[in-house]
């Protein structure tokens, strides 16, 4: 999880100077949370540091491992992703509100591993295929469900449409209502590119990260530059390349490595045990499979490179990596057309990676699929988008879609995968 270094002072001075700014703008109603995604545990210190004890994050694999390294701190992590049912049973304990709570099976997880834990319920006003959070409907019906069980349920949680403002100005004006009308307190809406519109609408909370902290880490920081193993054009030629750098590696980096070949669909099979229709990321090489990448190792010679460079198209513009001490609004979104992958081989997933990087949405179908090879791509994907700074979301039944960082799938597209 290396990444940019860290200046404490100059998180602290952005903190206190977004404070100061939405204490202006909302009388004091709302509150920051920073966000710490993909930055390493030296962000959570900083965030420490500047007299802030909650923490946004958007991945239980993040949350463990960054609470594992601050052993002993007192943060109050709040879960803000997409959580799988089977990641609860590891972060209880851990969390001190999960804000994105938004189904009946996921409450009676959390009711069940973490009994009267504080939580939000996520909504989605815009009815989107695949994004998170339960119908406007369904809201009151979730937040008693959860109250019977004995969570506390603080308040209501949504998201934006990215690049669209006025999708999501309606989002937020449903859900400052429905928290009104349900009389919970809290009301957490808006992140760096939409906080003033959220603080017009009534939040009580804004999740902030890139205005802190500057932008996240891509690729080379993180994800597929661990302990230096270059990726295979195929399973075997990647897990050659891993075993030649497991040879060599201190212990630090093979814990880095068993993580990048779970995130890469990589793993044993017994690591996918309890996997359902969400996977599983979790475990360490068995000696099987270790010997099978031995031997490819000895074998394939050399490995070429999976993520190879594609030219970008020239509508997608970077925002400089410069943080400022100002929050600044993120350019728009490009929109772009999402074309479908169906793969039937894990060399198919060249395809995959090369159209995400190229800043094109990929829609993923597996249905048809076998369930050992589509485990290990939905695996390999969520991996790509984590690396990638994008999102993964599961449309319908084996179908997923990939969508790069600062692209958007314009409303008619995704109102044509819903069907």
């Amino acid at each position: 999880m290396n990444g940019p270094s860290i200046d404490p002072i100059a998180v602290a001075d952005r903190i206190h100077g977004l404070e100061e700014r939405l204490a202006d703008l909302s009388g004091g109603r709302t509150r920051l949370l920073p966000v710490t995604k993909a930055f390493g545990p030296e962000a959570v210190e900083a965030v420490l540091a500047a007299g802030h004890s909650a923490v946004g994050e958007n991945y239980a694999q993040e949350i463990l491992a960054k609470d594992d390294a601050l052993a002993g701190r007192d943060v109050a992590w709040h879960v803000i992703g997409s959580v799988q049912r089977n990641k609860v049973r590891r972060l209880a304990g851990r969390v001190a509100v999960w804000q994105t709570v938004d189904r009946p099976a996921l409450v009676s997880e959390i009711a069940r591993r973490a009994p009267g834990d504080r939580i939000m319920v996520q909504v989605d006003p815009l009815g989107f295929p695949g994004k998170g959070g339960c119908p406007p409907g369904a809201v009151e019906d979730l937040v008693g469900l959860a109250l019977d069980a004995g969570l506390r349920v603080d308040g209501l949680m949504t998201v934006g449409a990215q690049g669209d403002a006025a999708a999501t100005g309606r989002a937020f004006r449903v859900v400052a209502d429905l928290a009104d009308a349900l009389g919970l307190v809290e009301c957490s809406m808006g992140m760096t590119e939409d906080l003033e519109q959220a603080v017009a609408s009534g939040s009580t909370l804004v999740r902030v990260g890139r205005a802190l902290f500057g932008d996240r880490p891509r690729w080379g920081g993180r994800c597929l530059g661990t302990a230096g193993v270059r990726i295979g054009s195929d399973r075997a030629s990647t897990l050659g390349a891993i075993a030649d750098s497991w040879l060599v590696a201190a212990p630090d980096d093979r814990v880095q490595m068993k993580k990048l070949m779970m995130w890469l669909g990589l793993g044993p099979d017994e690591a996918y045990e309890d996997y359902g229709d969400e996977p599983v990321l979790r475990g360490p090489l068995s000696s099987t499979e270790f010997a099978e990448a031995r031997a490819a190792a000895e074998t394939s010679g050399t490995t070429g490179p999976l993520l190879r460079k594609v030219p970008q198209s020239n509508t997608v513009r970077a925002i400089p990596a410069e943080p400022t001490g100002t929050v600044r609004p993120l350019k728009a979104a490009a929109t772009a057309k999402p074309i479908t992958v169906s793969p039937s081989s894990f060399n198919d997933v060249q395809e995959m990676a090369d159209r995400f990087i190229a800043k094109q949405p990929v829609i993923v179908n597996l249905q048809g699929v076998d369930a050992d090879l589509s485990r290990r791509i939905i695996d390999f994907a969520s991996g790509v988008c984590y690396g990638g700074e994008g999102q993964m979301e599961k449309v319908t039944h084996q179908v997923y879609l990939m969508t790069p960082v600062d692209v958007e799938v314009s409303v008619e597209d995704r109102r044509r995968l819903g069907d």
